[in-house]
Protein backbone atom coordinates (compact mmCIF):
# COMPACT_ATOMS: atom_id res chain seq x y z
CA UNK A 1 0.00 0.00 0.00
CA UNK A 2 1.64 3.19 -1.18
CA UNK A 3 1.14 6.85 -0.48
CA UNK A 4 -2.35 7.87 -1.54
CA UNK A 5 -4.03 4.60 -0.54
CA UNK A 6 -6.42 4.48 2.39
CA UNK A 7 -4.06 1.99 4.07
CA UNK A 8 -1.19 4.51 3.85
CA UNK A 9 -3.48 7.16 5.31
CA UNK A 10 -4.30 4.87 8.24
CA UNK A 11 -0.61 4.14 8.71
CA UNK A 12 0.00 7.90 8.93
CA UNK A 13 -2.86 8.33 11.42
CA UNK A 14 -1.23 5.59 13.50
CA UNK A 15 2.04 7.54 13.60
CA UNK A 16 4.11 5.93 10.85
CA UNK A 17 4.47 6.19 7.08
CA UNK A 18 4.41 3.81 4.16
CA UNK A 19 7.77 3.50 2.42
CA UNK A 20 6.09 2.66 -0.89
CA UNK A 21 5.86 5.73 -3.16
CA UNK A 22 2.64 7.13 -4.56
CA UNK A 23 1.14 5.41 -7.58
CA UNK A 24 -2.04 6.21 -9.56
CA UNK A 25 -3.90 3.28 -7.98
CA UNK A 26 -2.37 3.65 -4.51
CA UNK A 27 -0.98 0.11 -4.60
CA UNK A 28 2.16 -1.09 -6.36
CA UNK A 29 4.09 -4.22 -7.06
CA UNK A 30 7.66 -3.65 -6.06
CA UNK A 31 10.67 -5.75 -6.90
CA UNK A 32 13.32 -7.10 -4.57
CA UNK A 33 15.73 -4.26 -5.38
CA UNK A 34 13.14 -1.61 -4.50
CA UNK A 35 12.17 -3.46 -1.34
CA UNK A 36 15.80 -3.55 -0.25
CA UNK A 37 16.16 0.17 -1.05
CA UNK A 38 13.02 1.06 0.97
CA UNK A 39 14.25 -1.13 3.87
CA UNK A 40 11.12 -0.96 6.05
CA UNK A 41 11.39 -1.07 9.84
CA UNK A 42 8.09 -2.96 10.11
CA UNK A 43 6.27 -5.13 7.58
CA UNK A 44 2.55 -5.70 7.98
CA UNK A 45 1.86 -8.81 5.95
CA UNK A 46 -1.87 -8.68 5.19
CA UNK A 47 -3.21 -12.10 4.39
CA UNK A 48 -6.84 -12.90 3.71
CA UNK A 49 -8.46 -15.76 5.52
CA UNK A 50 -7.49 -17.69 8.64
CA UNK A 51 -3.85 -18.48 9.48
CA UNK A 52 -2.46 -21.43 7.58
CA UNK A 53 -5.08 -21.35 4.85
CA UNK A 54 -2.47 -20.71 2.17
CA UNK A 55 0.12 -22.89 3.87
CA UNK A 56 2.62 -20.04 4.15
CA UNK A 57 4.36 -18.87 7.27
CA UNK A 58 4.94 -15.12 6.75
CA UNK A 59 7.94 -15.18 9.07
CA UNK A 60 9.56 -17.94 7.00
CA UNK A 61 8.81 -16.22 3.68
CA UNK A 62 10.38 -12.93 4.82
CA UNK A 63 13.52 -14.67 6.18
CA UNK A 64 14.68 -14.74 2.56
CA UNK A 65 15.41 -11.01 3.06
CA UNK A 66 17.82 -10.86 6.04
CA UNK A 67 19.08 -7.49 4.79
CA UNK A 68 15.79 -5.82 5.75
CA UNK A 69 15.60 -4.08 9.11
CA UNK A 70 12.11 -5.52 9.72
CA UNK A 71 13.43 -9.06 9.27
CA UNK A 72 16.57 -8.53 11.36
CA UNK A 73 14.53 -7.01 14.19
CA UNK A 74 11.69 -9.56 13.90
CA UNK A 75 9.11 -6.88 13.10
CA UNK A 76 7.06 -8.90 10.58
CA UNK A 77 3.43 -8.70 11.66
CA UNK A 78 0.96 -11.04 9.95
CA UNK A 79 -2.59 -9.64 9.89
CA UNK A 80 -5.39 -12.03 8.98
CA UNK A 81 -8.38 -9.77 9.71
CA UNK A 82 -10.35 -9.32 6.49
CA UNK A 83 -11.69 -5.92 7.53
CA UNK A 84 -8.20 -4.39 7.29
CA UNK A 85 -8.12 -4.70 3.51
CA UNK A 86 -11.32 -2.73 2.92
CA UNK A 87 -12.35 0.85 3.60
CA UNK A 88 -15.40 0.14 5.76
CA UNK A 89 -17.02 1.02 9.06
CA UNK A 90 -14.09 -0.84 10.68
CA UNK A 91 -11.56 1.77 9.57
CA UNK A 92 -11.07 3.13 13.12
CA UNK A 93 -10.38 -0.41 14.34
CA UNK A 94 -7.73 -0.79 11.62
CA UNK A 95 -6.09 2.51 12.61
CA UNK A 96 -6.02 1.36 16.24
CA UNK A 97 -4.49 -1.98 15.22
CA UNK A 98 -1.78 -0.18 13.26
CA UNK A 99 -1.11 2.16 16.19
CA UNK A 100 -0.56 -0.81 18.51
CA UNK A 101 1.77 -2.41 15.94
CA UNK A 102 3.85 0.76 15.49
CA UNK A 103 3.85 1.77 19.16
CA UNK A 104 3.87 -1.40 21.31
CA UNK A 105 5.36 0.61 24.17
CA UNK A 106 2.02 2.40 24.72
CA UNK A 107 -0.41 0.36 26.86
CA UNK A 108 -3.42 -0.89 24.91
CA UNK A 109 -5.78 0.79 27.38
CA UNK A 110 -4.39 4.19 26.33
CA UNK A 111 -5.60 3.62 22.76
CA UNK A 112 -9.14 3.17 24.02
CA UNK A 113 -9.34 6.53 25.81
CA UNK A 114 -11.46 9.24 24.14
Amino acid sequence: AGEGSFIAELIAIAGARSVVPRSPEGYSRIGKEALLRYNPDIIIDMMQGPPGRLGEDPQAVWRDFPELAAVRNRRIVPVHDDFVLHASQMIAKTAGMFARIFHPEIPAADWEKP
